[in-house]
């Protein structure tokens, strides 16, 4: 497994056992951050996971994925998964193994990535530079000096 900037793009790992050990295969999210990746189950092949295989999901923060037991996206069993919440404690960032929802271990044949509402949200303090009795001199330069 390789590092990756979840901000950029992201990526869903899917694990063949339940604590998030032994093979996996990561799904990343489409490029363009408002289109879902979809990966049927010939495409979960080519990422090191077959269909019906998966037992655990880490997702990062502000993505989600939507999981189907059909092998091409369609069929009248699906359910979505989201990433963590900023709040969750998990101020390092990292993702979490998540046991696939009841029923669904050996189960999932198709997926789509996407990006969500759901991830991190600024936090903080406005802090005061100065006073609003107080001035500030500056001085702005164009171009260089020779």
């Amino acid at each position: 497994m390789s590092a990756y900037n979840a901000a950029e793009q992201g990526a869903v790992t899917l694990w063949r056992n339940g604590d998030c050990t032994g093979y996996f295969g990561r799904f990343p999210a489409n490029e363009v951050a408002s289109e879902p990746e979809a990966y049927t189950v010939d495409d979960m092949n080519e990422h090191n996971m077959k269909g019906d295989w998966a037992h655990a999901i880490m997702i990062p923060q502000g993505y989600s994925v939507k999981l189907y037991d059909d092998r091409y996206l369609s069929g009248s069993s699906w359910v979505v998964m989201n990433g963590p919440y900023w709040m969750s404690g998990n101020d390092d960032e990292e993702m979490t193994c998540q046991t696939l929802p009841s029923g669904w271990g050996d189960r999932v044949s198709s997926l789509e990535v996407y990006r969500s509402e759901l991830g991190n949200e600024a936090r903080g303090d406005w802090v005061p530079l100065s006073t609003h009795t107080e001035g500030i001199d500056y001085t702005v330069s164009l171009g260089w000096e020779d």
